[in-house]
């Protein structure tokens, strides 16, 4: 397998989370939010747990078309994975926000999970790799 081959697709598997993201925030802000009517705080915590299960579970279904059999390019794509998502993050979602602001998103002590929600989409694969070895 070339290793362009296997950037395609993880590329193009990095586009379904993205989907899957801003499907979580809409259920987030018009589900989560206004329905439930919890603190801004609490959906954003529920949104990470629920952005998390979706995402797993998009990867999950999409291995076999991933291609990845071995551990490295697992940790490859994870890190690919991960970098991309940031730069998206700070240079198109949060692009008028301040540095400290951003880095408090990450503020785990606070609350705020999302750091967490960005570690797991860099090992991600390395997980599934892990758990599906066997199974592929």
């Amino acid at each position: 397998m070339s290793v362009i081959s296997l950037f395609k697709r993880s590329a193009l598997a990095w586009l379904g989370l993205l989907a899957l993201a801003f499907f979580n925030g809409a259920l987030r802000e018009f589900g989560l939010n206004k329905e439930l009517e919890i603190t801004e705080l609490s959906a954003h915590q529920l949104s990470c747990l629920s952005g998390v299960i979706l995402m797993t579970s998009f990867v999950w279904l999409i291995w076999r078309k991933l291609k990845i059999a071995r551990f490295e390019h697992a940790m490859w794509v994870g890190i690919a994975w991960f970098f991309m998502t940031a730069l998206f993050e700070r240079f198109v979602l949060n692009r008028k926000m301040s540095w400290s602001q951003i880095f408090h998103t990450y503020n785990v002590t606070d609350g705020e999970l999302w750091g967490l929600v960005l570690l797991w989409i860099g090992c991600l694969p390395i997980f599934i790799f892990w758990i599906r070895k066997d199974r592929s």
